[in-house]
């Protein structure tokens, strides 16, 4: 346990203090713009009871001669709640105010920029993962939300397309709808979002915000990390404390029957798609099933029958790294409605280049005309825990990320497990990666069997013709840096061979 001297605290002079008596132990409660400490005296020191990171402050208030904080903090290697129950010495009219006070104090600087008490719709996949969703939140999430005094209507999920059933009726009082589950609830809600006649309105005022339950939880990894994304208590705080981050969207709308679904993630076909739905039946090994599937996949790599077009792709990767080290992060706002009224019912927006002819001939579109073993269309940096797949993916950039992958030699396919959760496999020469607002896939002849999948979010769509366009922006959810995560690990490697060049 860290001990302090009391003529180091006196020096601190940054920090704002309050004597108060903790099971009856003269104790100093003090805080900094980024710290909160509980000091206990000792003879002649202040020995640390408790140090945490002043964003980890729920809630604090003075009650009945005391004072009430409720806290994250560290506790036998993972964070947890903890209330801090402390007396007030001598708690006469100065005392009581001079309590009022700091506790004010302590919530603005809790809560900076951030309004207090948000009020949440959170839905609960109980089967979800490994089936721990319901335990996991009742146990350890629901106190939380309680502590920091949210306004929580929670509903346990009960059958596929539950979420998009409530998405679409859900009153715009709430500040965010919370899911509790792996990808594909927030996938419901999106797409319910969007059935709205204000869909639009919905999406600007309710923020889409992911609690890490399910084998996939890529939504709260692009948020919080690889880490602190699959940490159910940080994902907490981040649906508490979190600022505002604007999202893109995409839509997928098949060319023959014009049915549109909505991607926030990625959209994948070839071997990629093949080992995420291919491996439904492993949920239960958690993020272990997908490595499965991939190394099953790897036992025959002949190219896939599609056929891939890109309206005005970028693909010089030298460019494109070097645009994202070096240019500012985009400056986006959510959608302005286009009757400039927030209440009104707007319907989401039309895909801007559906009706464009990809033919050859037109230079807008590009074919790409080499083998290929998978595609992926990126809307965040992470698919998954060990996969930066974009790591060049930003906040609302209003671009598609695409991956085409040629075949190439399994040693090399191989070692791209390895190079995966560092987003090496940019620097591929056989992994092509473009930056584009829109794009078609389209099977060529007969697929072999188990390759005819295509997926959107880890969900399969129908195997036919299908158009994706970006809108920029579209999502709102909750982030603690307001942007998406992308390790330093990347930029130093891209730095490097920027600088070789």
């Amino acid at each position: 346990m860290a001990t302090i001297t009391i003529d180091q605290v006196a020096s601190r002079i940054s920090w704002t203090t309050l004597p108060v008596l903790v099971d009856g132990i003269s104790t100093t409660l003090q805080f900094s713009p980024d710290i909160i400490e509980v000091l206990s005296q000792g003879s002649s020191t202040l020995r640390s009871a408790l140090s945490t990171h002043v964003n980890h402050v729920l809630d604090a208030r003075v009650q009945e001669h005391g004072i009430l904080i409720s806290l994250l903090a560290m506790k036998s290697g993972q964070l947890s709640l903890v209330r801090i129950e402390a007396k007030i010495p001598d708690p006469g009219p100065e005392q009581i105010k001079q309590a009022d006070e700091w506790t004010a104090s302590l919530m603005q600087a809790a809560y900076a920029g951030i309004q207090p008490h948000r009020k949440f719709k959170i839905l609960v996949n109980p089967v979800s993962g490994k089936g721990q969703a319901r335990r996991v939140f009742d146990t350890r999430l629901r106190p939380i939300f309680e502590a920091a005094k949210c306004s929580i209507d929670v509903t346990y999920t009960t059958h596929s397309g539950h979420g998009s059933e409530i998405a679409a009726t859900l009153p715009l009082t709430y500040d965010a709808i919370i899911t509790m589950s792996g990808d594909g609830l927030p996938y419901e809600v999106i797409n319910g979002f969007a059935e709205r006649a204000d869909a639009r309105s919905v999406f600007q005022q309710v923020a889409v915000v992911p609690l890490p339950g399910g084998s996939a939880n890529a939504f709260s990894i692009n948020l919080s990390g690889p880490k602190d994304g699959l940490d159910p208590v940080y994902a907490t705080l981040n649906a508490i404390k979190g600022k505002p981050i604007q999202l893109d969207l995409a839509s997928v709308t098949t060319l023959s029957t014009r049915k549109t679904v909505y991607a926030f993630l990625s959209v994948a076909a070839g071997l990629m798609a093949e080992l995420d739905i291919g491996t439904e039946n492993m949920r239960w090994m958690g993020e272990t099933r997908f490595v499965i599937g991939y190394l099953r996949g790897l036992i025959n790599l002949s190219p896939r029958k599609l056929k891939v077009t890109i309206r005005k792709p970028i693909g010089d990767k030298a460019q494109i790294a070097r645009a994202f080290l070096n240019d500012p992060p985009p400056n986006c706002t959510p959608l302005t409605l286009v009757t400039g009224d927030a209440t009104a019912s707007v319907e989401m927006p039309r895909p801007e280049f559906i009706d464009e002819d990809d033919a050859k001939g037109n230079g807008d579109w590009v074919t790409f005309d080499k083998g290929i073993s998978y595609i992926n269309a990126g809307l965040m940096p992470y698919i998954a825990r060990d996969v930066l797949e974009f790591p060049v993916k930003q906040a609302c950039d209003g671009q598609i990320h695409l991956v085409l992958q040629e075949p190439d030699t399994r040693l090399t396919m191989l070692k791209s497990i390895e190079m995966g959760p560092r987003g090496e496999t940019f620097f591929l020469n056989s992994h092509h990666y473009m930056k584009t607002q829109a794009l078609r896939i389209t099977p060529v002849g007969s697929p072999q069997k188990g390759r005819d999948i295509f997926a959107v979010d880890g969900e399969r769509i129908p195997y036919e013709g299908f158009h994706m366009e970006v809108h920029t922006g579209l999502l709102r959810s909750f982030g603690m840096h307001r942007t998406l995560s992308t390790p330093d690990v990347f930029k130093e490697e891209a730095k490097r061979r920027a600088s070789s060049t």
